[in-house]
């Protein structure tokens, strides 16, 4: 495993969210208006595809303020991905 691309990577998780698309992105709850309540904050995630090894992809938890401003990285892992068959009924 390439330690230093990794760490390159973790350096500027900023940067890294605006130079990549994210290959899966899931809204739980996201503050549309300026009227959030006192303790609310978004709660996105998003998966990225930095090239490391053992199909392991960088998982970015983002928050913010409870007016929906000042987006922040608040927390990250290191997850795999998992296929999964859907079937679809189609008339």
């Amino acid at each position: 495993m390439d330690y230093k691309k990794i760490n390159d990577s973790l350096k500027d998780l900023d940067g890294l969210r605006y130079s990549k698309k994210p290959i899966h992105r899931k809204v739980v709850n996201e503050i549309t208006d300026d009227y959030g309540s006192q303790g609310d904050s978004n709660e996105i995630y998003e998966v990225y595809d930095i090239g490391l090894p053992d199909g392991l992809f960088i998982k970015l938890r983002l928050g913010s303020d409870s007016y929906g401003d000042d987006q922040r990285v608040t927390g990250l892992e290191f997850v795999k991905g998992k296929e999964k068959t859907v079937t679809v009924y189609e008339f």
